[in-house]
């Protein structure tokens, strides 16, 4: 059994004049050999499909596609989508309403998304002979999770997803999660979000994969689990956007007598994925190796702050000049951790002093 996880895919506002003539091939035909060779093909949406014109109020982008992107997904070999993440729901119910109708009409499954919290919390399952694999596709508090009484994404839990990991790994040989979080465009975790992931795989994950940072990260083997901290973006061909934001890792996980894990590296060009290839894959792989060596030598820490730091201003604004975008940095983990970096308690302080 092979499987091959995609990071974020979302792709309207880079081609909307060529909407209508695009093909499944220019889109994603670049990654075509690795999705022939893959039993199922796993992306993360991080849009609405939908022609709505009601976006819901928001801090940042309210991301769509039209609908006839779940057909070019299923056309170039994607087989499942992860709705779980923060723009799931920017056109509201009606614009989820018409995700869904879109991804069932093209046969593609998905997972991540349900009526109420409860309800979301249904994995992802796949079984061939006598193997069987669940994805847990969970993301942290940004505009579109679940509540109890309401539709929306599979929100993290400390406790409930801990417990969701415990019994996906007693029904199956193999559990993936996929963590929609972190902080956008830090290569690197903060120290809440790797002991997280520790105890994901604690917890019976073999494998952990934080997306929504839109750039590579780091990665370690942890318990024999493998956790990627930043898979990049799959497709996300966003303007004139850098290196970082249209390069990405597709993972691929070989199920024999032992998982083994592949990172393969991805490049967005124009409109367009591709395998990276020479020169500009061993780059990709040798910066990923690079960081990666830092989290054994403590140097992420130094990554983590220095990031934060560069920051600051835009959380000393929201504490002064605006309640709203306060209340988001509140409810959001990401966010949370970045107050906890620049603004220690004086426990805190006077620990790191000593």
């Amino acid at each position: 059994m092979r499987l091959t996880f995609c990071g974020d895919v979302s792709i309207a506002a880079a081609i909307r004049s060529r909407w209508e003539t695009i093909s499944a091939g220019e889109l994603l035909g670049g990654a075509a050999p690795l999705f022939r060779a893959s039993d199922q093909v796993f992306v993360n949406l991080e849009c609405a499909l939908t022609d709505q014109a009601t976006p819901i109020q928001k801090l940042g982008p309210n991301l769509s596609a039209p609908p006839r992107l779940a057909q070019l997904l299923r056309e170039s070999g994607v087989t499942a989508c992860g709705l779980s993440n923060n723009h799931i729901l920017d056109f509201g119910l009606p614009g989820l309403a018409d995700t869904l109708r879109a991804l069932e009409d093209a046969g593609l499954s998905y997972t991540g998304i349900g009526e109420n919290a409860r309800d979301a919390r249904r994995d992802w399952v796949f079984c061939e002979g006598s193997r069987t694999v669940r994805v847990l596709a969970v993301c942290e508090h940004e505009y579109s999770y679940a509540l109890e009484n309401v539709p929306g994404a599979r929100a993290y839990d400390p406790y409930d997803t801990m417990a969701d990991i415990r019994r996906a790994k007693e029904q199956a040989d193999y559990v993936a999660v996929l963590y929609h979080g972190g902080k956008e465009h830090c290569p690197y975790p903060s120290p809440r979000l790797r002991r997280l992931c520790q105890a994901m795989a604690e917890n019976g994950a073999d494998l952990v994969l934080c997306q929504h940072s839109h750039c590579i990260g780091c990665y370690e083997e942890f318990q024999g689990a493998t956790l990627l901290y930043g898979q990049g973006n799959f497709c996300f061909p966003y303007g004139d956007s850098s290196a970082d934001w249209r390069q990405a890792l597709a993972v691929q996980v070989e199920l024999g007598d032992r998982p083994t894990v592949r990172f393969i590296p991805v490049e967005t060009r124009d409109a367009g994925t591709f395998l990276a290839e020479g020169g500009a894959a061993r780059e990709i792989l040798d910066r990923l190796e690079s960081r990666s060596k830092d989290l054994l030598t403590g140097a992420w820490l130094d990554g983590w702050h220095r990031f934060c730091e560069e920051n600051r201003s835009k959380y000393t604004d929201a504490i002064e000049k605006n309640t709203q975008l306060f209340a988001h940095y509140l409810d959001c983990e990401a966010h949370t951790d970045v107050w906890r970096e620049l603004f220690p308690t004086w426990r805190r302080s006077e620990a790191s002093a000593e």
